[in-house]
């Protein structure tokens, strides 16, 4: 999956596995229909719990396998004095409560993250995404950057 996003973004399956158009990386580790077989049965997420958890968590689908990835990243990474932090919409078509437009950005709806980075090698140092407001209080339901973004998120 991470070859996919790296080497052919958007292509179909039977694109990536063609002889004629297809990189090579993906013949040679598997077999198309074993890929689509994986890809079957591969979740994040445990359906029969999934309610009550987004009664708490918006984020619920994926926040545990997310959650675990911010803290190896956060554990394997020193920041230096190349850091930064920035807003990033991610893409996304899905219909939730927390997806955002906003019109200065080439996908105008997605979700929306803060991150901080170290702007030389990319490295993801730590994140917060934004959920939308918190209907019973109207407030926001992850903090708010706007000035020390970096000293807050890092």
């Amino acid at each position: 999956m991470y070859a996919r996003g790296v080497l052919a973004k958007g292509q179909s399956v039977e694109k990536l596995w063609s002889i004629k158009w297809g990189p090579p990386f993906f013949r040679e580790t598997m077999s198309r229909q074993r890929f689509k077989e994986i890809m079957k049965f591969l979740r994040f997420d445990i359906q029969s719990s999934r309610s009550i958890r987004m009664q708490t968590d918006k984020f619920a689908m994926i926040s545990e396998v997310w959650d675990l990835f911010i803290k190896n990243s956060i554990s394997c990474y020193r920041p230096s004095e190349n850091t930064t932090v920035d807003e990033q919409l991610f893409p996304a078509k899905c219909r939730c409560s927390f997806t955002q437009y906003m019109t200065s950005k080439l996908d105008k709806f997605g979700i929306k993250f803060w991150l901080a980075a170290n702007a030389k090698s990319k490295y993801l140092l730590n994140e917060f995404h934004y959920l939308g407001k918190d209907e019973s209080s109207n407030k926001p339901t992850t903090l708010r950057i706007r000035r020390n973004q970096a000293h807050r998120i890092i």
